[in-house]
């Protein structure tokens, strides 16, 4: 069997041989810019290592360093708190307004929302850390306030209250409506004949929403999930360009980025050894969950 295998190998690469010519330089540009960074990445988390001047092995030392490191510890709290906070922002305000948006069945008004939505993009972290959360009376929730309270003393939300700055983070590009298109997209995607069968049945708003429109749309909402997942764990810009590196909020990807930038090139791999192996298990449950839905 084996040899037949091979045989019928070599015969396909004989057959489809420019098919396969053509894949290698894809391979190659990944085999550098890819596998080999992660592979390295790894090695020096069990080294000492600056580069241009030493690589000394030193077992698991970065990896005790970090689990001892309350800092670490901390940030990995701090993660899953917007990570928890980044699903829910992403899934539920833009299923909500694209079924908003759907209801009122007019395509003259559908349109206009979407390009009024998108003629400002993005207005950027500097735009809500200093213009709405602002620690002085120019910024926007500290001056509402003080027009009905004028004895309120600024709050400074990105201060030494973590609890405060976690919340102000979060509430960054509220109403967090961002992948609204996507999940309009596919509700639109719909057939009528469904919905009719649906109001036939007596089905209200909500009712049809959760019966009909959201299992139709769940590779749309597994999409979602997943992207924003991976890009919850990896973010740091945003704190990063409000409090820098050394503030009083930060995540394993943050650290990461410091302990790099203090040219810490083994204790940053060992945490992302960390994020890999959470990323990993995480992986492997989402797996695990659409293979028992698939039997």
């Amino acid at each position: 069997r084996i040899c037949g295998l091979g045989r019928s190998f070599v015969r396909a690469l004989k057959t489809y041989r420019l098919v396969y010519l053509s894949l290698i330089p894809t391979f190659a540009l990944l085999a550098i810019f890819y596998y080999f960074p992660i592979g390295f990445g790894f090695a020096i988390s069990f080294t000492d290592y600056l580069p241009g001047d030493h690589m000394f092995f030193v077992g698991f030392e970065n990896f005790a360093r970090v689990v001892t490191n309350s800092i670490f510890l901390q940030s990995v709290g701090s993660m899953l708190i917007f990570l928890a906070a980044d699903l829910l922002k992403a899934l539920i305000p833009p299923i909500l307004f694209a079924e908003a948006i759907f209801a009122v069945r007019s395509k003259r008004f559908s349109f206009w929302v979407r390009a009024l939505l998108f003629l400002p993009g993005v207005a950027g972290s500097l735009v809500w850390a200093q213009g709405i959360f602002g620690a002085n009376e120019n910024g926007l929730v500290n001056a509402l306030i003080k027009l009905f309270v004028p004895s309120y003393a600024n709050v400074n939300f990105f201060g030494s209250n973590n609890a405060l700055a976690i919340f102000s983070f979060i509430m960054f590009s509220f109403p967090w409506i961002g992948s609204y298109l996507i999940f309009y997209g596919a509700i639109t995607g719909v057939p009528s004949s469904m919905y009719e069968a649906a109001k036939l049945d007596g089905c209200g708003w909500w009712k049809r929403i959760v019966s009909l429109d959201l299992p139709m749309i769940l590779p749309q909402i597994k999409y979602i999930f997943i992207t924003s997942f991976i890009a919850s764990i990896q973010n740091y810009s945003t704190i990063y360009v409000v409090l820098g590196a050394d503030g009083p909020i930060y995540t394993p990807a943050l650290l990461m980025y410091r302990e790099v930038m203090r040219a810490n090139y083994g204790t940053a791999s060992a945490m992302s050894v960390f994020l890999f192996l959470f990323l990993a298990v995480a992986t492997y449950f989402n797996f695990r969950m659409q293979s028992d839905k698939t039997v």
